[in-house]
């Protein structure tokens, strides 16, 4: 089981793209697609910004998009983990 909590567990000194990279190849699944990730979650452009410098709802993303790189089959996000303000409206459940 994986989870976000409020701690969210991100490296400040790596960009959105290295945090993925990182948790990707520490949990052995190098299958998986980073970019797809951050793509899927409205990370695209801030790719290569460091952690420390992102938005919380930013933040958030990144923690989310860490646990998308792993094996779990879904994975449930409340409201108040993604930001409202987001013009792709990132309110949803993910099946994964």
């Amino acid at each position: 089981m994986a989870y976000v909590g409020h701690h969210l567990s991100i490296k400040d000194d790596l960009s959105v793209i290295e945090n993925l990279r990182f948790m990707r190849d520490f949990l052995g699944v190098s299958g998986r697609n980073c970019k797809d990730v951050m793509i899927r979650l409205g990370l695209g452009r801030v790719a290569d910004q460091l952690a420390r410098t992102l938005s919380a709802g930013q933040r958030k993303r990144c923690a989310l998009g860490r646990l998308l790189l792993g094996k779990q089959r879904i994975v449930a996000a409340r409201r108040t983990l993604i930001p409202t303000s987001t013009s792709k409206g990132l309110d949803w459940w993910m099946i994964s």
